[in-house]
C-alpha cells in the first residue's frame, strides 16, 4: 500500500489577500493588517496553545490542519472538538473575551499561520475601522455557527 497523502503537505500557503475574508479589500489595507500579524509555523504534533494559556490571539490558517481538543470531565480522555484547515481561523473565544484557553490546539499536519494579537487588533481599529468591523463580525458569526453545532452535539449526547 502506498502512503496516504496528507492535506496541507504540498499546498502553497495562502496570503491574506487570498483568504475569502479579505478578498474585497484594497491591497494597502491588507498590507497594513499583514504588517500587524506574525507568521508562525508548527510541525505536525506540536502544540500551538494549551488549556490555561492566557494570550488573546487569533490564528488564521495559511496551510495545513489544526486539531482542537479538550479533556472529558472526570476522565483522562480527550474529546476532539474540531479540525480546521486552510483559510479557517481558530482561537477566537479567548481573542474576544480575554479569558484563558479552555482547549488545546495541536498541529495535525505541518501548518503555517498568521496570528493577530488583541493588542495589534486594537491598533488596527484606529486606522481601518471598516476592516476591523468586518473581521470582528466574521469572527462573531463563525463562532455563533460553531456554538450552534456544539449545542447540537450536546443535545445528541444527552438524548
Amino acid at each position: 500500500m502506498g502512503e496516504v497523502e496528507r492535506p496541507g503537505i504540498l499546498e502553497a500557503p495562502l496570503t491574506l489577500q487570498e483568504m475569502d475574508l479579505f478578498k474585497s479589500h484594497k491591497g494597502e489595507t491588507i498590507a497594513d493588517l499583514e504588517s500587524r500579524m506574525q507568521q508562525r509555523s508548527f510541525h505536525a504534533g506540536e502544540t500551538i496553545y494549551a488549556i490555561g494559556d492566557q494570550v488573546p490571539e487569533l490564528f488564521l490558517i495559511r496551510r495545513g490542519e489544526v486539531r482542537i481538543t479538550a479533556p472529558v470531565a472526570g476522565s483522562r480522555q480527550v474529546h476532539h472538538i474540531a479540525t480546521y484547515g486552510r483559510s479557517d481561523f481558530f482561537g477566537g473565544m479567548s481573542f474576544l473575551d480575554e479569558h484563558v484557553r479552555t482547549e488545546n490546539a495541536i498541529a495535525q499536519t505541518d501548518v503555517e499561520l498568521f496570528s493577530l494579537s488583541l493588542q495589534q487588533y486594537e491598533q488596527l481599529t484606529e486606522s481601518h475601522k471598516k476592516l476591523s468591523l468586518l473581521l470582528m463580525t466574521a469572527i462573531s458569526r463563525t463562532l455563533a455557527q460553531r456554538l450552534r453545532h456544539a449545542d447540537g452535539e450536546r443535545v445528541l449526547l444527552h438524548a
